[in-house]
């Protein structure tokens, strides 16, 4: 989740989702940020459409490839 654009750049935050492997959660230190590679020109494309609040999920594999899995409720809203 980008929890806040500086002038040190976007600063991004870790959540876990349920049935994953327990890893600490909190913001994205460079090491964290450096295991992901982003061609630069979607990397360029996608900050201009960034705002704080946004979430974008991370796989090691593409959809297309690896299917979309058995269906889990991350987050509900109140009735």
């Amino acid at each position: 989740v980008l929890q806040s654009v500086d002038a040190s750049g976007l600063r991004w935050l870790r959540l876990v989702l349920p049935g994953q492997p327990a890893v600490a959660s909190g913001e994205l230190t460079e090491v964290d940020r450096a295991k992901g590679r982003v061609p630069k020109e979607f990397q360029r494309l996608l900050t201009t459409i960034l705002e704080p609040g946004a979430t974008i999920l991370v796989t090691r594999d593409t959809l297309r490839t690896s299917g979309t899995g058995t269906a889990l409720t991350v987050i509900t809203g109140a009735d």
